[in-house]
């Protein structure tokens, strides 16, 4: 009888066990839902140039992979590691290993790797990768550095603006009513505008946020659907997503793999979904008959001078190198330009603030050292 209890025991304790792991994976899962994790470029290209370069030295992928693993500081990047080296001991190939992971791995990294395993040509292909998603992490930074300050002085100009209607209009309107001195037409309007605000201030700063979301929401859904033609007009932008578009070719036709099944494995797999959407364009275009250059013109992603590059190259049969110097080119003329915006807006910005002070003190300040010095005479 007692074997027996144990026996129930220990089957009600493992059926325990299995409800609480399937709960928490679940949860999980729920969580990953609502925390949708993606790729870091910075941590996936230094793991990539890290394998490759240990790969080339002799050593073992399942080897390379734990002294990488005590390199990586991200602790994602370290468990996901973990979970690889297992899998491979257990007998998968390096890109099965790795779709283990995929929220953390994007799935043209994994299936190039696929590529690179069966055609023997795995370093190459983890060098470009390391390379790609570095370039990818340096234009994101470069950008993001760029916006900073004028983003800055953005909030700044919003906040004077805020403070100046909400604190300063009322008290000066009060000195101007003390004085008996009639405020001009903007004033007024202004001081009407703030006090309507304020009487039913929650209310409005609900109605103007839930502006803001809704137009936040509809360039979202325009970019995703692919309606981003009116941001190509930007050039700056057009550049970005040329430079990108090269980038991925170069990587393609370097790695040594049909061009057809690289862009398959990029379908769905690149940022922004209007450059996606291009690429599958561009795809369907090659399928039909048509050459790359013809293909790349179609999408009207690239510049004349680069489809001019391309189409020269494909002749001679160097378009891998064509590429190449392409991306280095590209390159260049991006951080020329962010750094020429920013020569630009700088300035820019800052007549605006002269701007908003000078009319501060023309509209509110001199109207009142006049009404001051009438009355002293």
């Amino acid at each position: 009888m007692n074997k027996e209890k144990l026996r129930k025991a220990d089957m009600y304790e493992v059926l325990e066990g299995k409800i609480v792991n399937k709960v928490r994976s679940l949860f999980c899962e729920k969580r990953n839902l609502v925390i949708r994790r993606c790729a870091d470029e910075k941590q996936v290209s230094f793991i990539a140039r890290s394998l490759g370069e240990m790969y080339k030295d002799g050593i073992t992928i399942n080897k390379a992979i734990t002294l990488v693993g005590e390199s990586v500081s991200h602790k994602e990047y370290k468990n996901s590691l973990k979970t690889i080296h297992s899998a491979i001991h257990n007998g998968k190939g390096l890109s099965e290993a790795f779709k283990e992971c995929t929220p953390l791995y994007p799935e043209l990294f994994i299936g190039l790797i696929f590529i690179g395993e069966n055609t023997g040509k795995l370093y190459e292909i983890l060098k470009r990768l390391g390379n790609f998603y570095e370039k990818i992490c340096e234009i994101k930074n470069e950008v993001k550095m760029a916006c900073i300050y004028p983003l800055f002085i953005i909030i700044s100009i919003i906040s004077f603006i805020g403070i100046f209607i909400c604190k300063i209009i009322p008290s000066f309107y009060g000195i101007y009513n003390s004085m008996g001195i009639t405020p001009s037409y903007f004033y007024r309007c202004v001081y009407n505008f703030q006090d309507n605000f304020t009487e039913s201030y929650f209310v409005n700063m609900t109605y103007v946020l839930c502006w803001t979301v809704i137009w936040f929401m509809t360039i979202k859904f325009m970019i995703s659907n692919g309606k981003f033609d009116f941001f190509l007009k930007v050039g700056l932008i057009k550049d970005v997503l040329e430079y990108i578009t090269i980038l991925i070719f170069s990587i393609i036709t370097n790695s040594g793999i049909n061009i057809l099944h690289g862009l398959e494995l990029c379908s769905n797999n690149i940022k922004p979904e209007f450059l996606n959407s291009k690429i599958l364009e561009i795809r369907k275009s090659i399928m039909k008959g048509k050459t790359l250059s013809e293909s790349l013109e179609e999408s009207m992603l690239l510049s004349n001078y680069t489809l001019a590059v391309i189409k020269v190259r494909e002749e001679t049969g160097s378009i891998a190198e064509g590429f190449e110097i392409l991306s280095i080119r590209l390159e260049g003329e991006i951080h020329k330009k962010i750094r020429n915006y920013l020569k630009a807006l700088n300035p820019l910005l800052i007549i605006v603030m002269g701007t908003i002070v000078l009319i501060f003190i023309s509209v509110f300040v001199l109207p009142l050292f006049k009404e001051l010095q009438s009355g002293i005479r």
